[in-house]
């Protein structure tokens, strides 16, 4: 790096260490946390669909400014929560931005973490709820001072512990609740998140410049559990939470002389249109083979007849085709099962939807020329005994597809199998 450093630059070597011997990795969210995810988002699901309750409702702004208490003060200024950028005429009186994939520098924008109805309602499930609501919203209403964000914060959690006493017990709680203090250890104790930003802790205005001259510049930083920092939790949960869905991440710094482990800004998911390709069995799948049956033996039909037709061979044999033809539409809808968009309570989601019993009836039934066919072909080697089993053998054919379709009906399942390719020219991945 260039020298002379900055002013941040030299408060990151002095943290971390010489520059050249920081390595930086990539923490991946622990398992304990994506199962507290996991719970609580399963919980609110579920609750969306069996109750008519309304959900509470976030009235204030969704983009929420977290302060922790260790950061309050009339004589703090903020420049920036980047380390891998030096510290720049540019402040806030709000923390900026932590660090991101974008690289930018220099930006004035305050960290915010968007507060989202069912993130805030996992939130609210997993913090205990000895902590009062008022004390809980001054760390994202500058001390209680923005009087529209704190009245609508603490009106929110209020109703959210009320709608959640209202519909699950009290065990039903503390579960998820005992299993977030677990995760808190891991997090503060094991792997020691923490948000950072470069500070100024005194400064005076200078008039003929129109600027703060600061000083007693330090590089801060706060456990996103700290124990000094009681009133933080439910926020922090937020960024936990933007942490599993790949929204934020955590990033630690070793050095020869310390290491710090920080939680990055939001970075804007990559969305796209999904690729049809890329799903391995459609209804293609099933009727290809078919039509390659049929063609195969309308061919084997033509050589053998060399252009003699005779009326029983062409009938029997051409049946063989036309059943799968005329009555493909019989095996696509056995072997598939519907889905319909339904409201439920206050969720849409797919439900799956039951065949008609006459439908699956006449479907099943449709499966008989696939006997008659096979009864037909080898009527050669049973000779006058086809007659015999013939029928029965497509009356069992029929019943054991109805019984089989109505016990053990056709499921949807998915399958995720992600995986990652990096493309050189383009500097670029795609999943």
């Amino acid at each position: 790096m260039d020298q002379p450093w900055g002013i941040g630059f030299g408060l990151v070597r002095d943290l971390l260490g010489p520059f050249g011997t920081i390595r930086m990795k990539r923490v991946v969210a622990p398992v304990a946390l994506r199962q507290v995810y996991a719970r609580t988002s399963g919980m609110v699901a579920q609750a969306a669909t069996t109750t008519a309750k309304p959900f509470p409702v976030w009235s204030a702004v969704p983009s929420v400014n977290l302060r922790p208490q260790a950061w309050e003060g009339n004589s703090i200024v903020f420049f920036g929560g980047n380390i891998l950028c030096d510290i720049t005429n540019t402040y806030n009186w709000n923390d900026i931005r932590y660090f991101s994939v974008d690289g930018a520098c220099g930006s004035s924008l305050a960290e915010t973490v968007i507060a989202t109805d069912a993130l805030l309602l996992q939130a609210v499930l997993v913090t205990p709820w000895n902590i009062s609501a008022s004390l809980s919203c001054k760390v994202v209403s500058d001390g209680g001072l923005i009087s529209a964000v704190y009245k609508s914060c603490t009106q929110y959690i209020q109703d959210a512990r009320a709608f959640l006493s209202s519909i699950v017990d009290n065990e039903t709680v503390a579960a998820p609740q005992a299993q977030g203090q677990l995760v808190k250890s891991l997090v503060r104790d094991g792997q020691g998140v923490a948000y950072a930003q470069y500070l100024s802790l005194d400064q005076v205005y200078n008039p003929d410049t129109d600027s703060l001259d600061c000083t007693d510049y330090v590089l801060d930083h706060v456990n996103v559990f700290a124990k000094t920092e009681p009133y933080i939790k439910l926020f922090s949960w937020l960024y936990l939470f933007d942490w599993v869905e790949g929204r934020r991440e955590v990033v630690s710094f070793q050095g020869d002389v310390g290491s710090l482990t920080l939680i990055s800004g939001v970075s804007a998911l990559a969305k796209g249109s999904v690729n049809a390709l890329e799903i391995p069995v459609i209804l293609a799948a099933y009727i290809h083979p078919l039509v390659q049956y049929e063609t195969a033996i309308v061919f084997w039909v033509a050589c053998l007849s060399r252009r003699k037709f005779v009326g029983t061979l062409v009938d029997s044999f051409g049946s063989a085709g036309r059943c799968f033809r005329a009555r493909g539409h019989a095996v696509a809808m056995l072997s598939s099962a519907g889905l319909s968009v339904q409201h439920m309570n206050q969720a849409t989601g797919f439900l799956p939807t039951a065949a008609p019993i006459l439908t699956t009836l006449l479907s099943s039934g449709e499966l008989t020329w696939l006997t008659y066919i096979l009864n037909d072909l080898f009527s050669f080697l049973t000779m006058h005994y086809t007659g015999d089993y013939s029928t029965a053998s497509s009356i069992f054919a029929w019943a054991a597809t109805a019984i089989c379709s109505f016990v053990s009906p056709v499921t949807h399942h998915a399958t995720l199998s992600r995986s990652l390719a990096t493309c050189t020219l383009a500097a670029s991945s795609e999943c």
